[in-house]
């Protein structure tokens, strides 16, 4: 399996749709959101003639899918542009430009420096979890004993999930109350502790954020300081990220456009 992982190494998503830009939420009860026409740029657009990229991900814009920004790397060229809003309330026209955050995207990035440490000796993703964490974190945990961090990394440890779509009111309700000043990760395994797993560790696999909390919490407690640190030497520098940050570490949550769609939050 660590094979399968490094190899995995470098590789880059290259479209994200973005949902509910507005950055007081989305709602479904409103009419449909103009579709602003982005006029691409030939700087934008070189050579790509196979598909008329604008005129799709302009007819993508709708009550759900408020705006979109796409590249497109291709031999035969390249394509940037953007369709839709920025923000629903002020009518900001979306630009190829906006940065967002990333939300759950940036788990390849975690995942990523979590396999460099354990070739690096730091990290042993065969361990159970209770090596790593506090006794009164591992205690709210359970199956904290028999879950490993490989099994954190592809969500097969039945940890509860923080965001539990069937439990979510509450979680939502804190994320839009404090994300501006700030939300740590015991902030939201608040949300899971004490909450029974979806099944024995090994014996299923379910997406789960709070896999991703706790690894990120252990490669702290491993490095001495917040990963991000060790996440911007090793990935983002050598990738030549220039628009890539840590939240909260390196740019703060509330200059980003938060991705919504309906009351889901992803922060």
């Amino acid at each position: 399996m660590d094979t399968n992982m490094s190899q995995l190494r470098y590789k880059t998503l290259i479209a994200f749709i973005m949902f509910g830009l507005s950055a007081c939420g989305s709602n479904t009860n409103q009419s449909t959101q103009p579709q602003p026409q982005q006029e691409t740029k030939p700087s934008q657009q070189q050579g790509v003639k196979q598909l008329d990229y604008q005129t799709l991900i302009n007819g993508l814009i709708s009550n759900e899918v408020h705006g979109i920004i796409l590249h497109v790397s291709a031999p035969s060229g390249t394509f940037t542009s953007s369709a839709g809003l920025a923000n629903l309330t002020t009518q900001e026209v979306l630009q190829p430009s906006a940065v967002y955050h990333l939300a759950s995207g940036g788990k390849v990035f975690t995942a990523l420096l979590a396999v460099q440490l354990h070739e690096e000796g730091l990290l042993d993703l065969d361990l159970t979890i209770d090596n790593w964490l506090s006794n009164e974190l591992a205690s709210q945990i359970q199956y904290s004993d028999q879950i490993t961090l490989r099994q954190l990394l592809n969500h097969s440890s039945g940890i509860y999930n923080y965001s539990d779509p069937l439990r979510e009111d509450a979680y939502v309700e804190f994320v839009m109350a404090n994300y501006k000043s700030g939300i740590s990760n015991e902030d939201l395994l608040q949300f899971a502790y004490g909450q029974s797993g979806y099944f024995k560790p090994g014996k299923g696999v379910k997406y789960s954020n709070s896999n991703y909390v706790l690894i990120g919490m252990i490669m702290d407690s491993v490095l001495g300081h917040p990963n991000a640190l060790a996440m911007r030497d090793k990935i983002i520098d050598r990738l030549a990220l220039s628009d890539t940050f840590s939240v909260g570490i390196e740019i703060k949550v509330h200059s980003l456009r938060p991705a919504m769609k309906n009351k889901r939050v992803d922060l």
